[in-house]
């Protein structure tokens, strides 16, 4: 289904939060935006959004076409629904909505997604004026092109370094067959992590971050009352059956301690919360009670014994180690 994922019109001339000078003035505005879905910086800038009404002023050869497209997909970009300043308009319906009912189309679940084309469509109107004013300017297309560069400049680039806990080293080199069960898997973006960490222990995994899951495993999850206890937030509405994951392919339970809430808020705690990127990130932390965390790993430790291996951040068990009568 799709989501409500719209651009918020209010933002298209409020310059970004990352910009060297203004970055500082505009990042407040962003704030309570920012810590709603992807896709909430819009800005579409004021140079090139000049230079865009002067070439359909001109009336450039396929301007009007260019301009025409550009306007369709910001419209497609506002969502099912607008929003304004934060605030979702249920009660306004936009074209966005009517393309459920189009073959192929209804398949589009990101609205914002369309800011691209528009961003398209601004980029070619862009050369179209410049076209327009080449004879007289053409000694002025560097200052013009920096003019661009400098209003939509983020400096310093936000760059992320991708590391991951020593433990998936070790279950790399344990020549281990079986399939990793994280724990938590199957919460959306939370679960990118079980991803990153997959490509350096390289085992097979229950699940990590696609945007639409397969219905087919949608159904064999529900079937299966062990695993639809454990997906997610674990329910642990019914002991943990080791045999039965076993039967399933699993040999590893991976137990990820920074998904518990309190671990999490010590995080964020760190992070000012005009950081935008950064509080963005740490979102992805939490999202499990600690009480649930707690009685996962006591179950885990009853069944397997201690764990095999743990740091900071995981606690990893083997689903076949005897039950150990000291954790039992």
């Amino acid at each position: 289904p799709a989501e409500e994922r719209g651009i918020d019109p209010a933002f298209l001339f409020v310059p970004h939060f990352g910009h060297p000078l203004w970055g500082s003035l505009t990042a407040p505005g962003y704030v309570d935006r920012a810590y709603g879905e992807a896709g909430f910086v819009c800005y579409v800038g004021f140079v090139p959004s000049a230079l865009a009404i002067f070439a359909l002023a001109r009336r450039q050869r396929d301007a009007l076409y260019w301009g025409l497209f550009s306007i369709a997909t910001l419209v497609l970009a506002l969502g099912a629904h607008p929003y304004w300043k934060g605030e979702l308009f249920e009660s306004v319906t936009l074209p966005f909505a009517l393309l459920r009912y189009v073959p192929v189309l209804s398949l589009l679940r990101t609205a914002n997604r369309f800011l691209a084309l528009t961003s398209l469509g601004l980029a070619v109107l862009t050369g179209l004026a410049w076209v327009a004013m080449r004879n007289r300017t053409d000694g002025k297309f560097v200052l013009l092109a920096a003019l661009i560069f400098f209003e939509f400049a983020w400096v310093p680039y936000p760059i992320r370094q991708l590391a991951v806990s020593p433990v998936y080293e070790q279950l790399a080199r344990s020549g281990r067959p079986g399939a990793i069960l994280d724990i938590p898997s199957l919460q959306r973006s939370r679960s990118a992590h079980n991803m990153v960490a997959q490509t350096v222990h390289k085992r097979p995994i229950a699940g990590g971050y696609v945007a639409t899951r397969a219905r087919r495993a949608e159904e064999i999850i529900a079937q299966d009352p062990v695993l639809s206890d454990l997906m997610g937030v674990p329910q642990l509405q019914r002991p943990i059956d080791r045999d039965h994951l076993i039967a399933l392919g699993f040999d590893t339970v991976v137990l990820h301690k920074y998904r518990a809430d309190s671990y999490a808020r010590q995080w964020r705690a760190r992070v000012p919360p005009t950081d935008i990127l950064e509080y963005r990130y740490v979102r992805r932390l939490g999202g499990v009670p600690d009480d649930t965390m707690r009685r996962v790993r006591q179950e885990l430790t009853t069944l397997c014994g201690r764990p095999a291996l743990e740091d900071s951040e995981v606690v990893v068990f083997y689903l076949d180690e005897p039950q150990s009568q000291d954790n039992s």
